[in-house]
């Protein structure tokens, strides 16, 4: 039989690799740990990425943004300073350096069917632009001039240079801009940004995202009632309920039910909601924190009552006069023949109704909620700006139930 052979001799060091494996294991699992980790370290100690960005702050500050980019670009590009120099061009269609279609419209193609317009192609005009219905424009459109267009029609964008009409059912998807007024048909939709240097009339149907005018119009202006001498005010020494007085300021420990047919000279906080009556006039801005309602329910149940969340606004009766701004936390009522003098600020629902003016021209101002319901014969001197989405109805619409 033959024989065992003698164990290794661990001075040889025939077991030195296996009492090193665990080891290599340790490293290759913390190597594949750190690899991911390699280019943010790089990052940290040599870093690259360290320029600011560059904001373009009239993208903000200026609505016309879009409007003057576009114009510009089409100077900078046919390098004109007036579109009246393209008229003198023989070719009507081409390609500009960036790979964009054109085609420079005749005073003889307005008003044809423009078969021939494909609707990827930036049209241009120094005449009165006339546009068919029921069309699709995947590019912007410029003139010089007046743009009508067709009923049912899609646009990417449209400028004018003077007035502009789009007709009834049309829809805008990025921005619109005349230089003159701008008239909107019925159930039209504006998406993005809808500006003019002069006056903006919306029909009844209208969808609106962000406005800016000297003067918005919905459907008509009706002749202004809001100020009326022969009315009799009671003068309202003091509020009821006021936590803290600081000069003109009255904050309210809880809800303000300001009275009908009076005044009051301040500006008024209510620590929930506020009602004010007809006819009221307050000398100053007055601030709802409506949506302590709703968080008083939250905190103490979990759950609101529907009746709770209706109620938990800002809501001003009719011919009421507020010379300052108007705030609500949650949803803001304003009644017919308003008037406005400051900002109007709903961070959930604002309805307007007929009659109501807000601003001045000589002091325009913004008016702003998540959602917009505006009534006929209303006028806004300044922005109207919606986060969600703005409509147009007419006058005695039933708003009840919309604040969820």
């Amino acid at each position: 039989m033959g024989k065992d052979g003698t164990f290794p001799n661990p001075k040889r060091g025939y077991y030195e690799p296996m009492m090193s494996w665990p080891t290599i294991l340790v490293l290759v699992t913390i190597g594949l740990f750190m690899l991911p980790l390699i280019p943010a370290i790089m990052e940290l100690y040599m870093p690259t990425d360290i320029t600011p960005l560059k904001v373009v702050q009239a993208y903000d500050n200026n609505p016309m943004h879009f409007a003057n980019g576009f114009r510009n670009y089409v100077h900078k590009q046919f390098a004109v300073t007036s579109i009246s120099e393209l008229q003198e061009r023989t070719l009507v269609k081409g390609q500009l350096e960036d790979g964009t279609n054109y085609h420079i419209l005749q005073e003889s193609d307005n008003g044809s069917p423009a078969q021939d317009m494909e609707k990827e192609q930036v049209l241009i005009s120094h005449h009165p632009i006339i546009l068919p219905a029921d069309k699709v424009y995947e590019a912007e459109i410029y003139s010089a001039s007046n743009i009508s267009t067709g009923k049912n029609s899609r646009f990417r964008a449209l400028l004018s240079d003077n007035t502009l009409t789009l007709n009834d059912d049309c829809v805008v998807l990025r921005w619109v801009h005349s230089e003159n007024d701008m008239m909107v048909g019925e159930n039209s939709i504006l998406l993005g940004r809808a500006t003019s240097n002069n006056t903006i009339t919306l029909s009844k149907g209208c969808f609106f995202e962000r406005l800016n005018a000297r003067k918005i119009i919905t459907v008509e202006e009706l002749p202004s009632k809001t100020i009326d001498t022969s009315i009799e005010r009671t003068f309202l020494e003091a509020l009821k309920d006021v936590k803290i007085q600081a000069g003109r300021r009255s904050l309210l420990e809880g809800n303000l039910d300001f009275p009908a047919y009076h005044t009051f000279d301040g500006d008024i906080v209510a620590g929930t909601t506020a009602i004010i009556g007809d006819y009221a006039h307050i000398k100053g801005s007055v601030k709802s924190n409506a949506m302590n309602d709703i968080t008083y329910y939250l905190q103490k149940t979990g759950v609101v009552p529907n009746k709770e969340k209706n109620i938990a606004r800002c809501e001003l009766g009719h011919y009421v006069r507020i010379d300052g701004s108007l705030v609500s936390t949650h949803d803001l009522y304003i009644g017919e023949n308003c008037w406005i003098g400051g900002p109007v600020i709903a961070e959930n629902l604002l309805v307007i109704r007929s009659g109501t003016v807000i601003g001045t021209p000589e002091q325009p101002c913004t008016v702003t909620a998540a959602n917009i319901i505006i009534e006929s014969g209303c006028v806004i001197y300044g922005t109207l700006w919606a986060g969600k989405q703005g409509q147009v109805t007419g006058p005695q619409h039933n708003v009840e139930g919309l604040a969820a």
